[in-house]
């Protein structure tokens, strides 16, 4: 597992291919991460691949937009949003499901699912995972 002071986050831009930020002007700024937790991974089966990094200072709400953990009773609302690029990072899209079968796009594994309530509060309800490209959804 890398240490903390080994990971620079790119935040507020939408290119995931640029190494240098000299010369990623679509990137907003920079953070430090303080901190990793890391879930039970297993490397034979790769289950459980996930992990938390906490930042070494808040993210500007001008600059992304900030997720709520969910509490213990949240009730889901009927429309859920997942993030992701997808495997074709210059051709964003949106997708429809009205059969409720969706999981993403091809590349969009580990991207969140969330809700948005009335007052635009995002909260995280679930992780994109092993996205398969035979299931795709109409895309808009």
């Amino acid at each position: 597992m890398r240490c903390p002071d080994e990971i620079l986050l790119y935040i507020g831009g939408n290119k995931t291919d640029c190494s240098d930020p000299g010369i990623c002007p679509s990137y907003k700024a920079s953070y430090e991460v303080a901190k990793i937790t890391v879930h039970n991974y297993d490397i034979c089966p790769k289950y459980n691949d996930l992990a938390l990094m906490e930042l070494s200072q808040n993210i500007s709400e001008t600059i992304a937009t900030p997720i709520c953990m969910p509490s213990e009773n949240l009730q889901l609302d009927n429309v859920l949003y997942a993030a992701g690029s997808g495997m074709d990072y210059s051709a964003p899209s949106t997708l429809t499901d009205p059969h409720r079968k969706s999981h993403g796009q091809q590349g969009d594994s580990g991207g969140p699912l969330f809700q948005v309530d009335a007052t635009d509060i995002h909260t995280l309800v679930g992780i994109n995972h092993a996205v398969d490209s035979t299931d795709r959804p109409k895309t808009d």
